[in-house]
């Protein structure tokens, strides 16, 4: 794995997590199931499939999507036809070796062993098609005849059990033996890591049971487990069966040997990577934000947001901008930008110019605040809605000033409810070589003004996506 070459698109930087995390479990010859945890938003399929990526370089290495596999109620099957399709296909020549055929035998062994139709099964052939409706009619019978159906049941199901226990050995070597001629055959070496995504996206049953069959049959050395999934959630999947009073969090903890959370990436970076392949089709007011923050001796108690240059940067820094002084979480970053690639579509006309700040303004206030977005168009003081966002310590740099959040808005508050005649009179009344900025902005109100307060309507129309 070339330590040097970052991920394509790794905005959040997790490479380094994934080198740290192979270096940890190439020294393991045990077995291993690590819990790759994090939120909604902390990029867990993006690391995951990167890592497969590179892993598989240098390792024998399988990717199974819980997800996509939910609509089996077999999750032990799906889970092992991954296995041979993945595993098969690493070499042309392993296919026609015994260690594959074996392994395909004891794969349909297995299978069919662990059938949770086999108590079914048992239970039919010694009590009959029609047993468990008789046995509800046994009570007249005498004491031995239930002694001895009680003893037959139970040394089949013990006979049962210990073939079980060997078809669950047999398959455990035939991995082994398959390891073995991967890593001769192949120049690839053990262990083999089997990448788990999206299980807690699944129905809590299917991840229970996936979860008890990874812990129990695949306990084999050499044989690497990476989960990725949101424990929390998770773990509420598991109080949905057990009950809310359920630890749902130390029962998981049986299944993982290692839980390793990846950080929780910061705004800019997460919005970063929202914008990677956004492509602007209207046009914008430029508010001339610059990425890299300037001085940072401004005299303000706040931190100013800075970003890589490129040609989405100033949408990126107003957009961290106000999901900070909003303090919304990643899940709603995420819908807030998805209203706002649909509303941009109303903007067609290219004779106008968009306000992002004040688009992105009134999209957040509505996804966090929704009774003060219906407020802030009918009550011209506003000075609440500017207390929820003005608490926050963050700026950006706008030409050679710092702005945050509130005193950008407020300059659409102090010109859009008055009169073109006020506005032009407090436009006359700037001096231009302080106040650049603020003459241009409120310059480009006086020319867009009817397209602006289009925003009210057309973000409402918005607000139903999710």
């Amino acid at each position: 794995m070339n330590n040097l070459i970052e991920w394509d698109g790794d905005f959040l930087q997790r490479r380094k997590y994934a080198l740290f995390l192979t270096n940890y479990l190439e020294n393991k010859n045990t077995s291993e199931v690590i819990n790759i945890n994090g939120p909604w938003g902390s990029g867990k399929t993006f690391f995951l499939q990167k890592w497969f990526d590179d892993i598989k370089e240098t390792h024998p290495a399988v990717y199974f999507n819980a997800w996509q596999n939910d609509y089996s109620n077999e999750p032990l099957i799906s889970l092992i036809s991954c296995l041979i399709s993945h595993l098969i296909s690493l070499d042309d020549n392993i296919k026609h070796k015994q260690a594959s055929k074996n392994f395909l035998k004891k794969s349909g062994d297995i299978i069919r062993k662990l059938s949770p139709t086999i108590v079914k099964g048992i239970l039919k052939k010694y009590i009959g098609e029609n047993g468990l409706s008789e046995l509800s009619k046994i009570g007249e019978e005498t004491e031995d005849t239930l002694t001895d159906l009680s003893s037959e049941l139970t040394e089949a199901l013990i006979k049962s059990h210990e073939q079980t226990t060997a078809v669950i050995e047999d398959f455990k070597k035939s991995i082994s033996s398959l390891l073995d001629e991967l890593t001769k055959s192949k120049n690839l070496k053990k262990p083999l890591f089997i990448f788990i995504d999206e299980l807690d996206r699944c129905r809590p049953i299917f991840a229970i049971d996936l979860l008890e069959k990874i812990k129990h049959i695949f306990d084999i050395d050499n044989v690497i487990f990476v989960i990725a999934t949101d424990t929390t959630q998770l773990s509420h999947s598991v109080k949905a069966i057990y009950g809310h009073e359920f630890n749902g969090e130390i029962y998981l903890r049986r299944f993982f040997d290692q839980i390793y959370t990846l950080p929780k990436p910061d705004s800019v970076s997460f919005i970063t990577m929202l914008f990677s392949d956004y492509k602007q089709i209207a046009n914008y007011f430029q508010y001339r934000v610059n990425a890299s923050g300037g001085s940072h001796h401004h005299g303000k108690n706040t931190k100013t947001l800075v970003c890589l240059q490129n040609t989405n940067s100033e949408k990126i820094l107003i957009f961290s901008l106000f999901s900070n002084s909003f303090g919304l979480d990643l899940r709603t970053c995420k819908q807030c930008f998805e209203r706002f690639k649909a509303i941009e579509s109303s903007f067609l006309d290219k004779t106008v110019d968009v306000h992002f700040d004040f688009l992105i303004f009134l999209i957040m206030l509505d996804a966090k605040y929704p009774s003060h977005f219906e407020k802030f168009f009918s009550d011209r003081n506003n000075q609440d809605i500017l207390n929820e966002i003005g608490s926050a310590k963050y700026n950006i740099r706008v030409y050679t000033n710092y702005y945050t959040a509130a005193e950008l808005i407020n300059i659409y508050i102090q010109n859009l409810f008055i009169s073109h005649e006020e506005v032009r009179n407090y436009l006359n009344s700037l001096d231009y070589d302080s106040n650049e900025f603020k003459i241009n902005l409120i310059s480009s109100l006086i020319t867009n003004f009817k397209s602006i307060l289009q925003y009210q309507n057309i973000v409402k129309m918005a607000n139903a996506l999710e």
